[in-house]
Order: structure tokens, then C-alpha cells, then sequence
């Protein structure tokens, strides 16, 4: 089991992961959030959407689900870290404009941050709608 160097107790981890599938099986992040229940204390950060799957041993804080409400979402973001602590931020998935302002949350927080892009950086993803799309969100999130 993942201990804190910190605190010595069970790791605390905030994964923030833009989209849920309600299926609960498809994608890598809720594969992963289907199996960390029982080796941390894991908690999911996600945009509030009607058909979230739920996963055993994690509790799950939303954010809202309109992008442009960055300032509800810093606030939301902030009462969730104050509340829970987390040694880590996991972030999966990239071209994501909540994801990259997480990331600088954390930051000015201190809190270590780990990104998986999963596909995100994939060739054909890159190429696809680079100038009108892919380069205004690398930009945003540098």
C-alpha cells in the first residue's frame, strides 16, 4: 500500500478526470478508479453530469460542468483540498481547459501534480484541428 512520506498513514489522492463513463468499464481512468479503492484513500474530482458511474471506496466532489465558470470551480477546487488534503493530484487527460487550471491550483498549493495524457499527445490526435483548436489549448495549458 502507497504511504505518505509525509504522514506516514495510507497515501490521500485526488484524481481529476474531465469525463466519466457511465458504463463504468471502458477507459483507463475508470479501470483505475475501479481498482485504487482498496490500496489508498482515493477521491475522484469531476465535472457534475447526470450519468456518473460510481466506484467502490471513492468519493467523488464535482466541479461544475460549464468550463467558463472558472472562478466557482477555483473556489469548489479549494474547498475540496482544504477539506481532504491530498498528497497528490492526479490529473488524467489533456486538451482540457479545467484540467490545465487544476494543475495551476495545485501548483500555487504545493501539491505535487502527475498529468496522464493517455492519447492526448498521440500524432493523429496533435495534427487533428491543430491551429483552431489542439495550439490555443497547448497554450493555455503551458
Amino acid at each position: 500500500m502507497p504511504l505518505s512520506i509525509i504522514t506516514g498513514k495510507l497515501m490521500i489522492i485526488l484524481y481529476f478526470i474531465p469525463k466519466i463513463d457511465k458504463d463504468n468499464s471502458t477507459t483507463f481512468g475508470n479501470m483505475l478508479l475501479n481498482n485504487i479503492g482498496n490500496t489508498a484513500e482515493a477521491h475522484l474530482l469531476t465535472p457534475r453530469t447526470e450519468d456518473i458511474a460510481h466506484f467502490e471506496g471513492i468519493k467523488i466532489h464535482y466541479l461544475s460542468a460549464y468550463p467558463i465558470m472558472i472562478k466557482r470551480n477555483k473556489k469548489r477546487f479549494g474547498k475540496v483540498v482544504n477539506k481532504i488534503k491530498p498528497d497528490i493530484i492526479h490529473i488524467l487527460g489533456v486538451w482540457n481547459m479545467t484540467a490545465s487550471y487544476i494543475e495551476k491550483w495545485a501548483l500555487e498549493k504545493r501539491i505535487p501534480v502527475v498529468i496522464s495524457p493517455l492519447k492526448g499527445f498521440a500524432p493523429w490526435n496533435i495534427r487533428h484541428s491543430y491551429f483552431t483548436c489542439k495550439l490555443p489549448k497547448l497554450v493555455m495549458f503551458q
